[in-house]
């Protein structure tokens, strides 16, 4: 779900804004936001559509996802500083334990060592341990839960930034999918899961003839050990690419 999608003007923004703490006549939002009450309204169906905005009995209006703001992020980090650093040093011991088990298996990259594969195997234990918790013990179902009545399915938390750059945390980590970019309908069944973390992670390289076009074009799914053949790439991709 793209939450730019509703939230892409700063009149949308706003309204959601006001409204998040408690239900607001279109009048209390528009004294709170100094937007005329016109055009309040006129945003708010769209709003509504998108399930960002629900309406509360019948002239109320309140703000329907979570926003993460940066006293809350503060909050969170503080209060979460133990478990993180238990969970911590238990992965740094297990990793660094394994390391030479690790080495062993046949799978490219398995000779990066521990300083290296690390980026890749934490974000991806986290996500399975977390899955196998939500299954096995809170016994919660799998799909994509609520539908919208766009719809679209769930709904998305949106984070407060420190400046108009809307960059998100630095230590964000995310599982994203790079899926066929040649225009055949997914007629190619080519795809590549990738695990990122915000500080090291370039939008680029993803979007600009980067992940997904390597993708499409089969390059990894063709390369040897990491190694892509010369003439599979011509000069100006490869420079694009570097």
């Amino acid at each position: 779900m793209d939450s730019d999608k509703y939230l892409n003007t700063q009149i949308a923004r706003a309204i959601c804004k006001a409204a998040y703490e408690k239900p607001m006549t279109v009048e209390e939002i528009s004294i709170a936001t100094g937007i005329p009450a016109m055009y309040i309204e006129d945003e708010l169906p769209r709003l509504e559509y998108g399930d960002a905005i629900c309406k509360i009995g019948n002239n109320k209006y309140a703000t329907n996802f979570i926003i993460f703001r940066l006293e809350d992020r503060q909050y969170t980090e503080g209060v979460s500083e133990p478990l993180v650093k238990a969970i911590s040093d238990k992965f740094d011991f297990l990793l660094h334990s394994k390391s030479t088990m690790v080495n062993r298996l046949d799978f490219y990259g398995h000779d990066f060592g521990m300083e290296r594969l690390g980026f890749l195997l934490i974000p991806y234990i986290l996500r399975r341990k977390i899955g196998t918790l939500k299954s096995s013990r809170l016994k919660l179902d799998n799909g994509p839960f609520p539908p919208r009545k766009d719809g679209g399915y769930g709904w998305f938390i949106v984070e407060e930034t420190i400046d108009e750059n809307e960059s998100c945390a630095e230590y964000n980590t995310g599982c994203n999918v790079a899926g066929d970019d040649s225009g055949s309908k997914s007629e190619l069944l080519s795809h590549i899961y990738y695990y990122w973390i915000s500080k090291y992670f370039y939008n680029d390289v993803y979007h600009n003839r980067g992940t997904r076009w390597l993708c499409a074009n089969n390059i990894p799914q063709n390369s040897i050990n990491g190694m892509i053949a010369k003439e599979k790439l011509s000069d100006e991709d490869a420079a694009k690419l570097i």
